[in-house]
């Protein structure tokens, strides 16, 4: 047995949620943690028209929100001890990237990840201004709950 289950972006591409997270519960000591980070289903860039967000990905099986993720993990044998949800610059680059190919005409699919492994000194110092200027509406997405990430930590029960 071990004493944590860490889940960075996984459970969002398994098929059987409830079948992953019982499983992960046999395999921790009771009292023991679960870390688990997933696109948030009610972050702000999800509620976009028109499919922008970048969690709407055909790997993605199952988005959760706070609630639906709490009554996941009571299900399968845990506690929620908190809850965050953290927001990113770099989830508002990838609806702007994800407007770039459709306006380009590129398949949203097949093109995915393609503006991130473009890197010049000239594209860092345009993500860290455009990081800045988005700090204050950021904060406030996290504040309301809508950030892009859903961050938990749960207690084997």
């Amino acid at each position: 047995a071990f004493d944590a289950y860490c889940s960075f972006h996984v459970i969002e591409h398994v098929v059987d949620f409830k079948k992953h997270l019982a499983t992960a519960a046999a395999c921790v000591t009771p009292g023991g943690y679960a870390f688990i980070a997933t696109p948030n289903a009610r972050g702000w860039e999800h509620r976009l028209p028109f499919n922008l967000s970048p969690n709407y990905d055909s790997s993605h099986f199952q988005l959760f929100s706070a609630d639906a993720m709490s009554r996941a993990l009571r299900a399968g044998g845990w506690g929620v001890v908190q809850v965050e949800t953290p927001s990113y610059a770099l989830a508002w680059l990838r609806v702007v990237t994800r407007i770039l190919r459709r306006v380009r005409g590129q398949d949203v699919e097949i093109t995915g990840g393609q503006y991130a492994r473009t890197s010049s000194a000239k594209l860092r110092r345009a993500i860290a201004m455009f990081s800045f200027f988005t700090w204050p509406l950021r904060r406030l997405q996290e504040s309301l709950h809508g950030g892009n990430e859903l961050l938990i930590i749960a207690r084997r029960l």
